[in-house]
C-alpha cells in the first residue's frame, strides 16, 4: 500500500493549479465573508502544509481552499479522533443581495423551496430574505437552460456538497481532499456556478435603494449600484459602505481604511464572556487606562508602545465606544476599521452618523501616531 505525504501532495496541488499557500491568522475555517478571509492569510514561510489555505487567481477568479482538522473527544473522555473537511470557494461577485443560503444536500426541487409545507425531516429547503428576487435568480426556466439548483445537485451527488450564498459557492466534503483533480473539478464547478450568477444577477438589475445614490451625490461618494456599495474619500479618508449579508442575515458594512497598513499586529474587538478568562490565563489584552475603553474592547498586538500611541487620543477612543453602541460587530485591523450594523440601513441620517464616527475615529488615531 502507497502511503501518501498529504502535506507534501497538498502543497503540490497548490503549484499545479498556479496558486499560493497561505497561514490563516485569525480564522480557523471558512466563514460567509470572502474579504474577510482573505485578510486573514499571510504568506506561509514553512514547508507546505494542510494548516495552510491555498488562494489566488484561478481562470480570473478570486479562490480559497482548505482542509480544515476538528478533535472529538469519545465518551468517557479518555480520547480523541481527528475529523477533516475539505472546502473549495469562488467569489461571487456582484453580491446576491437575497440573504440566500442553499445547500444541495437538503433542496429537492425547486417548488419545494417556498412551499408552506415543510418536507418531512428535511428542514427548511432554501433561506432567504427575498422570496420573489430568488425565483429570478434560481428559475430554471431561464431561456438560457441554465438550472443552478440541478447543476449543484447533479454535481454534487453523494460525494460532496454545494452551497451557495450571497457571497461565495463552496463545494466541500468530510474528508481531506488533497488529489489535484479534485480539486480543480471543485474549483471551476464554484466558479461556473458563481459566474453564471453573477450574470443573472447582473441581466435581473434589482433595483438600489433609491436613499444611497441621493446620499452619494450629496457628500460626494461614487455609488456602484450592481454592489450597492459607496467608495471614495469622506474627510479625506478613503472609505466602503455598503449593503452586504452573512449567513443569510442582512447588515450596513462600513469599512475605514488606514493610509498605509500599520504593521503592528493590531486586533481591536468587543470583549466577549470569555475573554477575562482568557486573560486571566495570559491572554493578552493592552490596557489604555482608561476604564470604560478597557472593559469595553480586547486590544492585541505589538509593540505595545505602538498600539497606546494609536488610542492615546481620548478622541479615538471615545468614538470607538459610540460605535460599539450601536453595531452588530466592531474591529480594527492594521487595514481598516471594520463596523456592522444590523439591517438594511437607508437612511441618510443614519449613514452619516455611521460615516462622521468611523472617520473621525480613524483621524484622531493617526492624529497620535503620526507624531510620535
Amino acid at each position: 500500500m502507497w502511503i501518501v505525504d498529504v502535506e507534501r501532495a497538498w502543497g503540490e496541488t497548490a503549484s499545479a493549479l498556479g496558486l499560493g499557500l497561505w497561514k490563516p491568522r485569525a480564522v480557523a475555517g471558512p466563514v460567509d465573508d470572502f474579504d474577510a478571509m482573505v485578510e486573514s492569510l499571510e504568506p506561509a514561510a514553512a514547508a507546505p502544509s494542510t494548516s495552510h489555505w491555498i488562494a489566488g487567481r484561478h481562470h480570473g477568479h478570486d479562490v480559497l481552499a482548505c482542509i480544515v482538522a476538528q478533535s472529538h473527544s469519545d465518551h468517557h473522555g479518555f480520547g480523541t479522533h481527528t475529523t477533516y473537511a475539505t472546502y473549495a470557494m469562488a467569489r461571487l461577485d456582484p453580491p446576491l443581495l437575497v440573504g440566500l443560503k442553499f445547500d444541495s444536500r437538503r433542496v429537492i426541487t425547486l417548488g419545494d423551496i417556498f412551499s408552506s409545507s415543510p418536507v418531512p425531516d428535511r428542514g427548511p429547503q432554501i433561506k432567504t430574505l427575498d422570496p420573489a428576487r430568488t425565483h429570478q435568480l434560481l428559475d430554471p426556466r431561464d431561456p438560457d437552460g441554465f438550472q443552478p439548483i440541478e447543476y449543484a445537485r447533479a454535481f454534487a451527488g453523494e460525494r460532496c456538497a454545494v452551497e451557495i450564498t450571497d457571497n461565495i459557492v463552496t463545494v466541500s466534503a468530510h474528508d481531506r481532499v488533497y488529489e489535484l483533480q479534485t480539486l480543480t473539478a471543485w474549483l471551476d464547478a464554484a466558479i461556473f456556478l458563481s459566474n453564471r450568477l453573477a450574470e443573472r444577477r447582473k441581466a435581473l438589475a434589482f433595483s438600489a435603494h433609491p436613499e444611497w445614490p441621493a446620499f452619494a451625490a450629496e457628500v460626494g461618494l461614487t455609488f456602484d449600484p450592481q454592489r450597492h456599495a459607496l467608495t471614495g474619500s469622506y474627510r479625506d479618508v478613503t472609505i466602503r459602505l455598503e449593503l452586504a449579508t452573512e449567513g443569510g442575515a442582512p447588515f450596513t458594512h462600513l469599512r475605514v481604511f488606514f493610509p498605509r497598513p500599520l504593521g503592528i499586529g493590531l486586533s481591536l474587538r468587543k470583549q466577549g464572556a470569555l475573554d477575562s478568562i482568557v486573560k486571566f490565563f495570559g491572554g493578552q489584552d493592552i490596557e489604555v487606562g482608561d476604564p470604560v475603553f478597557d472593559a469595553a474592547f480586547v486590544v492585541q498586538g505589538g509593540p505595545v508602545e505602538a498600539i497606546r500611541r494609536l488610542l492615546w487620543e481620548p478622541e479615538a477612543r471615545a468614538r470607538l465606544v459610540t460605535i460599539l453602541g450601536r453595531a452588530a460587530r466592531l474591529t480594527v485591523s492594521d487595514r481598516a476599521l471594520d463596523v456592522r450594523v444590523v439591517g438594511f440601513q437607508t437612511a441618510a441620517s443614519t449613514l452619516r452618523a455611521m460615516l462622521d464616527d468611523a472617520t473621525a475615529a480613524v483621524r484622531a488615531m493617526l492624529a497620535h501616531s503620526r507624531g510620535t
